[in-house]
């Protein structure tokens, strides 16, 4: 069985390969393999993020390799985009864990040789200080937008709106959850999946829609999840 890495390798591999949106992809590999809702929550998030912070991400790989980013394999490249990823931004996942999880990924995908250059890249980011904006990274890497947008709003709003506007952009979306409204109604929803650890707000524009306040990682295994109650939301 495939762990959620070597799918969002996969995924990601092929959206770099192909001209589909992240969204057909998503949906395409979902229908050819047997992943389940858990997983599958996962890996789109992961997909999604890596994507996301992919300008800052490959900054601190193209400052720690000793060749072009671009003369990588494809795969190489994205597995140390994963790990990267981890190590940067998902403070939920242990250090050693990115990094050991990326070399057994390498030397399944490539080979045991690459896997040592994987290792000594990732220990290198580990080391420097990710959290602070590097003098030598531009504005648009940092906040991973394309340079072509960031000059716009530049030009058109200034300096201190743009980076606000980037600052907005890249904060967390809420999370959103739908409510199957052929299973059950608003108030049993309610009862039964609210505790002090879950917090739900419905939304403005359908009854069947919640935003989720507190407690989202504690969804994932909740019992009106598993019985297809609910289901999380890509809005």
């Amino acid at each position: 069985m495939k762990s959620v890495r070597e799918q969002v390798v996969e995924i990601i591999d092929i959206f770099y390969n192909t001209t589909l949106d992240l969204k057909t992809i998503h949906n395409n590999y979902f229908k050819q393999n047997n992943v389940n809702t858990l997983d599958r929550n996962r890996i789109v998030v992961l997909s999604k993020e890596i994507l996301r912070w992919k300008g800052r991400i490959d900054f601190f790989l193209k400052n720690h390799l000793d060749h072009p980013i671009n003369k990588l394999q494809p795969q190489l490249l994205v597995i140390l985009e994963l790990a990267t990823y981890e190590l940067i931004f998902d403070s939920k996942v242990p250090d050693y864990a990115a990094i050991n999880s990326a070399v057994d990924l390498t030397k399944q995908k490539l080979n045991k040789k690459t896997s040592g250059l994987v290792n000594a890249v990732l220990r290198k980011i580990n080391s420097a200080d990710t959290n602070t904006k590097p003098k030598q990274i531009k504005d648009f890497e940092w906040y991973s937008f394309p340079n072509w947008l960031f000059e716009k709003w530049l030009k058109q709003f200034g300096e201190t709106r743009t980076h606000q506007l980037c600052d907005y952009f890249n904060s967390p979306v809420p999370l959103t959850i739908r409510r199957n409204a052929f299973k059950i109604n608003h108030d049993s929803f309610i009862e039964k999946i609210e505790d002090d650890a879950i917090k739900l707000s419905q939304t403005e524009s359908s009854d069947c829609f919640y935003n989720v306040k507190s407690g989202g990682t504690r969804l994932l295994n909740h019992p009106l999840f598993l019985k297809g109650l609910f289901s999380f939301q890509d809005r």
